[in-house]
């Protein structure tokens, strides 16, 4: 699952040329079910999907 997380396109292309994207292209894995219990208990979709690459 993909999704853009950047307010304008331009900041997305930005960030794939940058060195984060160039270093790992695909991303961190992440557990759905953990995700959606995260959220069940109220975790904020900006928490969610803000997370670091590292």
């Amino acid at each position: 699952m993909q999704i853009d997380n950047f307010a304008d396109p331009d900041d997305a292309t930005g960030y794939m040329r940058g060195p984060e994207y160039s270093e790992d292209a695909v991303g961190p894995a992440f557990d759905p079910e953990a995700m959606l219990a995260a959220r069940r208990s109220g975790s904020a979709v900006e928490d969610l999907t803000c997370r670091s690459w590292a």
